[in-house]
């Protein structure tokens, strides 16, 4: 994740890929390129906890050439055809951080068999599990390419892409494309370099000459985009980037449900009437202890009668447990935007200072209406809103008529996608959350409420991470085996055997090794 203020470079949006929408960009090269050596390289933000899908691919009939998200969170090279069969290129490490941009290269160069996989600015070690692909391959052949998918196949990707690059002809490492600030942070750069015949550079700007499609190298090699929403509230063009990251629901911090819409789309899974089961998920940014926060679940959608979908804050580190309201998170305050009841109340779980309990503040609740949250964190104070309409005449900019005060630390939004008061599996509710990084609903309040993103945060303590915490690799000697290479005198030591069962050992300066 990228931290903090902006960096030299900007990118100013990035694409959604729902893969329930089966959204992808496609063209069909007029000449090959070389087919032989060529490069990849974009920033991409996992959907879904551990997505998979294509990144980008070509395909006429069965042979077939791809880069992809792996479905255990690994970076893949694939490929087949009638003389090599599934070939398959992975990387050892795994990338599971659904709240992160990761910068991913695939370096191709079949004249020296090799294939390398860059990951933030680091080449990855990789295993090759059947023939290296040696030969000409799909990929700068005049045959179907896209991106998010492979031509004729439902591998679609699931997340968001920006800044995406491919060279044909050249096999570049990461250098060519990004760099380390001084904080050790990997930040993109300009490309300068030359995209060849069939290469392209996609920045999925709405309002290039063609589109999300438009080819800003030069080359004219634009893309068809399909499926994808491109103006309005539903937009899937999104200000979230590597150069300022924003805050999503988080698959790695849920009770269960399901993800979509890159993570912006939460669902919970049907429970029984008896359980009153609800299934919940907190947001990938805490949100500061201080400040003016503002947040909507745009669209709140349902079917079936019996249940609802909860949205709020919680300070709580708890994890969430199958039942209603959250159950244990303490302290929670919040709303309950309720079909079934046919209102929107306002439900507090131990807030010190709450002023209501499950009060009732708007008289109905329909399919697609807008909750509206603003907290201040500097005056405890709490304002819920719908369709634009703050209860009780609230006014967050000037501070007056709050829903409630509260007392309460720094935490998360947190949002429940089900609660199932009755009926079968077909009743089940999900919430669509908006931090900001598509056009809100409604205008925010004036007064300094943000959207959570990290530009928007304080600075952190630590900027480069690098000076207090550290992995080292090495092989043991069954002697003494003096480390150097940490880059500080480490505090606390914790070491871990890669290839034996045995247990972890911790040690820390104060008690000493051994101890």
């Amino acid at each position: 994740m990228l931290l903090g203020g902006a960096a030299g470079y900007e990118i100013e949006q990035s694409l959604r890929f729902n893969s329930a929408d089966s959204a992808y960009l496609n063209r069909t090269p007029s000449s090959a390129g070389n087919r032989k050596t060529w490069t990849w390289s974009g920033w991409v933000k996992l959907g879904k906890g551990l997505a998979e899908g294509a990144l980008f691919g070509a395909k006429s009939g069965t042979p077939q050439t791809s880069v992809r998200a792996g479905t255990q969170g690994n970076w893949q090279l694939y490929g087949s055809n009638s003389s090599i069969d599934n070939a398959n290129v992975r990387t050892d490490s795994f990338y599971r951080d659904s709240s992160a941009w990761y910068h991913v290269i695939f370096s191709f160069d079949a004249n020296t068999t090799n294939i390398d996989i860059y990951v933030n600015g680091v080449e990855q070690p990789a295993t090759v599990y059947s023939t290296i692909l040696n030969e000409n391959h799909e990929i700068n052949n005049t045959i179907s390419h896209a991106i998010g998918t492979r031509p004729g196949l439902s591998d679609y990707f699931e997340g968001y892409m920006a800044e995406v690059h491919f060279v044909d002809g050249q096999a570049l490492d990461a250098t060519s494309f990004g760099e380390y600030d001084d904080n050790g942070v990997w930040r993109p750069i300009e490309y300068t370099g030359s995209y060849g015949t069939n290469g392209f550079y996609l920045k999925f700007d709405p309002s290039a000459t063609n589109g999300i499609g438009h080819d800003h190298s030069g080359n004219g090699n634009n893309f068809t985009a399909n499926n994808f929403t491109t103006s309005g509230t539903g937009t899937d063009v999104m200000s979230d980037t590597p150069t300022t990251n924003w805050c999503t629901l988080n698959p790695l911090n849920a009770n269960g449900g399901n993800f979509f819409n890159g993570n912006l789309e939460y669902a919970g899974t049907y429970s029984s009437f008896s359980s009153q089961n609800g299934h919940g998920c907190r947001s990938t940014i805490r949100v500061p202890s201080s400040g003016k926060w503002y947040v909507e679940a745009a669209n709140v959608t349902y079917s079936g009668s019996g249940n609802s979908c909860m949205l709020g804050f919680t300070s709580s580190n708890q994890a969430f447990t199958a039942t209603a309201f959250g159950g244990n998170l303490t302290p929670w305050i919040g709303v309950d935007a309720s079909v079934f009841n046919n209102n929107i109340k306002l439900n507090w779980n131990g807030v010190s200072g709450g002023t209501a309990s499950a009060t009732q503040l708007f008289a109905s609740c329909a399919s697609g209406d807008v909750v509206n949250l603003a907290i201040d964190f500097d005056n405890g104070k709490f304002w819920v809103g719908k369709n634009g309409t703050w209860y009780n005449s609230g006014n967050p900019a000037a501070g007056t008529n709050p829903t409630s005060t509260f007392t309460a630390g720094t935490g998360e939004w947190a949002f429940w996608g089900e609660y199932v008061a009755s009926g079968d599996n077909s009743n089940r509710s999900s919430v669509h959350a908006n931090f900001g990084q598509r056009d809100f609903a409604y205008t925010p309040p004036s007064g300094g409420y943000l959207p959570l993103n990290t530009a928007n945060l304080p600075a952190p303590d630590i900027a480069d991470g690098s000076k207090y915490f550290n992995t080292v690799l090495y092989t043991g000697t069954g002697a003494t085996n003096s480390r150097s290479d940490v880059g500080f005198q480490p505090d606390f030591v914790w070491i871990k055997e890669r290839n034996n069962a045995v247990n972890h050992l911790l040690y820390d300066a104060a008690r000493g090794v051994n101890q």
